[in-house]
């Protein structure tokens, strides 16, 4: 078998190929939107309840539950419906997206239910200067401060997604990175690669060889003559066809064989 034949890397293989996952994503955002929505409205409906300062941070916690799952998992849902989707500039698109309100709503989250157990151990340890150290704007000025923490955190994330298509390098201000996956147009859920510190790159005697989009080998040089083969791979999962996984381990044993001579 020719090693660098890479057309058994173009078969689509089927993660989901019953469409279990956005079934699962929008169940569970029917139940976020319904129980979130009951917290919200009591809390609104009912003022002595508002007087405890926990309450705030519980309905500002709802609220950004029920906006991860009204904004946020429907994306989640829609990726899922369009893994098989060509249109890989749109779907980069909404993996930004996806990431940036994922990450707000889940770290402002996270972020209220540490403020609810705060307001419970002051009022334990201060019962007598609870209401004077949380006052109401000072609690309004701590959610702010929550949500906008939150946004910046999922900022920073959207910046990290991208979709690095076909086999390429880029070099990086300490490492090169060397990376395999399929051709742009076909689907994209497997890829692997190499991150290589630079004054290791110039010992190199010939750069990372993508074999397929699961495949990649490197060839580190130990001394005169020695080398060390060091392959990168991603197998296929339980639920890839049967055809897949056989080409992907054939491919395997034959270049760990090539390695060996």
């Amino acid at each position: 078998m020719d090693i660098n034949d890479t057309s058994s890397g173009n078969v689509h293989t089927m993660d989901d190929p019953n469409g279990v996952k956005p079934i699962i994503i929008s169940a569970v955002v029917v139940a976020n939107v319904i129980f979130n929505s009951i917290v919200i409205a009591v809390i609104s409906r009912y003022s002595q309840l508002r007087e405890d300062r926990t309450t705030l941070f519980m309905f500002s916690l709802a609220l950004s539950d029920l906006a991860n799952g009204c904004v946020a998992m429907p994306i989640s849902a829609a990726l899922c419906s369009s893994a098989h989707s060509s249109e890989r500039q749109e779907n980069i698109i909404l993996l930004k997206i996806q990431a940036v309100f994922s990450v707000w709503f889940t770290v402002t989250s996270m972020h209220n239910i540490c403020w609810v157990t705060t307001c419970k151990m002051i009022a334990l340890t201060n019962p007598f200067r609870y209401e004077q150290l949380l006052t109401r704007n000072r609690c309004y000025a701590i959610i702010v401060i929550l949500w906008v923490i939150g946004a910046l955190a999922g900022a920073v994330v959207a910046q990290t997604v991208s979709s690095w298509d076909e086999s390429d390098s880029l070099n990086d201000l300490e490492c090169s990175f060397f990376w395999s996956g399929k051709p742009e147009g076909e689907r994209w859920e497997a890829g692997v690669g190499f991150a290589i510190k630079k004054d290791i790159v110039t010992k190199l005697t010939e750069m990372p060889r993508p074999v397929r989009d699961r495949i990649m080998t490197m060839r580190l040089p130990l001394s005169k003559d020695n080398f060390a083969t060091i392959i990168s791979v991603y197998a296929p999962t339980m639920t890839n066809p049967d055809e897949n996984k056989e080409a992907f381990y054939n491919q395997l044993a034959s270049l760990v064989q090539i390695s060996y001579c």
